[in-house]
């Protein structure tokens, strides 16, 4: 026999019918048809020509979805679309090449949205050849600069060795072998751990990171999961690359996201387990999927300073994501901006991936949010900036305040009893504090 054509309309069938061809067969079959076209494109996959999975959740359950069983997703499709738009409108304003974004349950690991763009027509996936197939959010992995100070902070004061009052000396240079470590607002003065997260000193971050020691850190990257591919139920898992070699330097640098490239849902996951009391949460896209184990990674007590840090990162007047605040909602978390990484060598000195991860409401958080938008451009009315303060956190305030009603999450006043009574008060210090000294 030969294959004459592989599909038709209606009205063409009833016209073959109509003609009476004889040997002529026609033959009816299943083909996916995804109706919201580039929505969830990078999550649902796609199907050959013959209906079998080759991507995404299509890949990942095809033997069950062939044998007419359902797979029932924890993607909230209006959730999903209005994280899609919001991240797409900050690209364009700031020209970057893409990004990822992710909302997730901050219990259970339940995944509301998860955004990889430039995305595609999921109906055209193998008439689709470029880069739009890649699925940034969990394939990709990057620098996540700054984010990772949270990951130090909590290793701090988790590894008992260090005094969570003990200050530390930021107001010159750091100079280790060839490398030479800087802020990017320097202070001079010595600070403390919180004020370390506030004002993301790289200084501070690398000395604390060279107390604790190279063997304390990776024992608790890998506890977080940010040594491993993940277990997400897709097959597009990228693999952190992180330096093992336990040199002072690459402790250092590691300490405030330089030498480690993971992918923005290693950082949600990681954000999700810092915020959840220190019990460890995993990251799904099945809906009502019980997990039956606890691990605890860190205490609830460090897991209340972490909290509080975070939440004065958006909320205090010298946080670099003021502009995630959304009066309100109690929003915390942390930035990052970090250069691009040459693939044939070094770093891009002009280009940047900048991130954002957090959660809210801080005093019993519920949803985690992480964003990552690559190499943005300075405009006109971000006097220039490209920094994850001005991209990355204006794009949370947006999102929290939009689906903070779909979720349930009603406004709250930070003055409350509830609210005071869940967060540690930590003082935080300005940038002229020191400057008589």
């Amino acid at each position: 026999h030969v294959n004459l054509l592989r599909e038709i309309s209606p009205r063409e069938y009833v016209s073959l019918l109509n003609a009476g061809i004889e040997g002529l067969k026609i033959e009816s079959k299943n083909k996916r048809i995804y109706p919201n076209n580039t929505l969830a494109s990078h999550i649902l996959g796609a199907t050959d020509i013959d209906g079998k999975g080759i991507a995404g959740v299509e890949k990942k359950f095809d033997n069950q979805l062939q044998n007419g069983s359902d797979v029932t997703l924890s993607i909230h499709a209006g959730i999903q679309h209005i994280t899609r738009t919001l991240l797409l409108d900050q690209i364009k304003r700031f020209e970057a090449k893409g990004g990822a974004g992710i909302i997730m349950n901050a219990k259970s690991g339940e995944l509301l949205s998860i955004v990889s763009l430039p995305d595609y027509n999921a109906n055209n996936y193998n008439s689709i050849l470029n880069e739009n197939l890649f699925n940034k959010a969990t394939k990709g992995t990057y620098e996540l600069g700054s984010t990772l100070k949270l990951i130090t902070a909590a290793i701090a004061f988790e590894s008992n060795l260090i005094n969570e009052n003990e200050v530390f000396d930021v107001s010159k240079p750091l100079k280790v072998s060839s490398r030479t470590i800087n802020d990017f607002h320097p202070l001079n003065y010595a600070i403390n751990i919180p004020e370390i997260i506030v004002h993301s000193s790289n200084i501070g971050s690398a000395k604390i990171a060279e107390k604790f020691g190279s063997s304390t850190q990776l024992k608790y990257l890998k506890s977080l999961g940010l040594l491993n591919v993940l277990s997400l139920e897709i097959p597009e898992l990228g693999k952190p690359q992180v330096l093992m070699d336990k040199r002072v330097l690459s402790t250092m640098t590691i300490s405030y996201g330089h030498g480690i490239s993971i992918t923005p849902m290693h950082l949600a996951s990681a954000t999700a387990t810092i915020v959840n009391n220190g019990v460890k949460v995993e990251p799904t896209l099945i809906k009502g999927k019980v997990e039956k184990k606890s691990e605890r990674i860190i205490s609830k007590k460090t897991s209340i300073k972490m909290k509080s840090i975070m939440r004065l990162v958006v909320s205090n007047e010298n946080g670099t994501a003021k502009k995630a605040e959304a009066p309100g909602y109690l929003i915390g978390g942390k930035t990052g901006t970090a250069e691009k990484i040459n693939p044939a060598g070094g770093y891009f000195k002009k280009e940047n991936i900048v991130a954002f991860t957090g959660a809210f409401p801080m005093n019993d958080p519920k949803f985690i949010i992480t964003i990552m938008i690559d190499n943005p451009k300075g405009q006109k009315f971000s006097n220039g900036y490209r920094t994850a303060g001005w991209v990355a956190a204006p794009v949370v305030k947006q999102l929290v305040t939009r689906v903070a009603p779909i979720l349930g999450v009603k406004p709250q006043l930070e003055s409350s009893s509830k609210f005071s009574n869940n967060l540690l008060n930590f003082k935080i210090r300005g940038k002229n504090h020191g400057a008589n000294l």
